[in-house]
C-alpha cells in the first residue's frame, strides 16, 4: 500500500511561499523627490502662519518673519513654481493666490535651505504692494 500524500499541507505551504514572494500586496510608498519637498514646504505656509511657533518650524534658524508680519502670510494660498536646486539651496518663484478665487495676486522669489532631511525657508518676502484678498 502506498503512503497517502497530504495535498492540503502542500497547497498551504505553496500559498504561503507565493504570498511572501509577492509582498504584502499594497502599493509601493511614494518617496518625494527634492522638488516635491520644497513645494510641499511652501504649501504649508498659510497654515503655519497661524502662530509664531508654527511659523518658526517652517523657517531656517533666525529667518522667520517678525511677529508683526506673520498675519499677512495667513491671508494667501501659495503655489511654488519649479524649484531650482543647487546642493543644499533652492530658489523658486512663488505665486500668491487669493483664497477666495484661487487666482494669483502677486509673486516673488523665495529661497530655501536643506536642514538635515528637511527643507526650510531662508527668505520668503511678501511684496509691500500685495493686495489683501477680500471675499466677493
Amino acid at each position: 500500500m502506498r503512503p497517502s500524500i497530504d495535498f492540503t499541507g502542500i497547497l498551504f505551504v505553496c500559498c504561503c511561499a507565493l504570498s511572501f514572494a509577492a509582498g504584502c500586496g499594497g502599493p509601493a510608498k511614494h518617496i518625494p523627490n527634492e522638488e516635491e519637498k520644497v513645494r510641499e514646504l511652501i504649501s504649508h505656509v498659510a497654515d503655519g502662519a497661524s502662530s509664531q511657533k508654527s511659523m518658526a518650524t517652517l523657517f531656517a534658524a533666525d529667518a522667520a518673519p517678525a511677529e508683526t508680519e506673520r498675519p499677512r502670510y495667513s491671508k494667501y494660498s501659495y503655489r511654488a513654481g519649479v524649484p531650482k536646486i543647487t546642493g543644499d539651496s533652492a530658489t523658486t518663484v512663488v505665486e500668491f493666490l487669493s483664497p477666495f478665487t484661487d487666482k494669483p495676486v502677486g509673486q516673488a522669489e523665495w529661497s530655501c535651505v536643506r536642514d538635515g532631511e528637511r527643507w526650510k525657508l531662508k527668505s520668503a518676502p511678501l511684496p509691500a504692494d500685495l493686495p489683501i484678498p477680500k471675499a466677493s
